[in-house]
This record gives C-alpha cells, structure tokens and sequence, in this order.
C-alpha cells in the first residue's frame, strides 16, 4: 500500500535527500531519528514511482555512509519495508614508483557483493 508523503518535496526528492544526508553540526539523537525517517519516506516514495513505471518490484536499500546514521536508517527502512543492504568491498593497496622516483600508494575498493541487514 502506497504512503502519503506530506514531508517530502516530491518536485526535487534528490535535492531533499542532499541536505537530510548533510550534516553541519554533532546531530541530536533526535535529529538523527528524524532525518533517517524522512530518507526512509523517500525511498520509499522513491521505490513507489519506480513500480507505477512497470518496473521491477523494489524491496531494497543499499545504505551506507556516516556510521551514527546507519542503525536508526536501517530501522526506518524495514519500517517502510524496505530491506536495507550495504555493500562489500576488499581494499586492495599497491605502491607505484613514479618516474621520479617517489612512491605513490593506489588503494582500488573491488566491490564483492551485498550484506543484508537482519
């Protein structure tokens, strides 16, 4: 069943999510909490339009980003019910010796798979 969104700017809902992901100042846990509920309504909304453009039925987040953020957005996700997933990568690092002679450390991310959040 479909929410009604009265938070969300439907016109610009990337732009909205822009500043609810920008923090300027330690959030109160509060904010946090508040902030995580409106980008669950907005992927949610999100995922809505993409099923009412005949694609395929969306059931998953991927989230990751500041680390305070990410329990109480996984749980305003399933709130929604949307599954919240992250991504897994391995850091690979290698040391390239420049033509001047300096040593330059690459680090390349090599993404494997999901995790899904229980």
């Amino acid at each position: 069943m479909h929410r009604v969104y009265p938070q969300c700017d439907q016109r610009q809902p990337i732009d909205r999510l822009r500043e609810l992901l920008t923090f300027e100042d330690i959030p109160s846990r509060a904010e946090i909490e508040c902030r995580a509920g409106e980008v669950a309504e907005l992927a949610d909304y999100s995922a809505y339009i993409i099923q009412s453009g005949g694609s395929e039925y969306v059931t998953r987040a991927m989230i990751g980003g500041a680390p305070f953020l990410m329990a109480p957005l996984a749980q305003a996700l399933r709130s929604q019910g949307l599954t919240p997933i992250f991504a897994f990568s391995r850091r690979e690092s290698e040391e390239v010796v420049q033509s001047d002679g300096a040593v330059k450390k690459v680090v390349v991310f090599r993404h494997l798979g999901f995790v899904v959040d229980v």
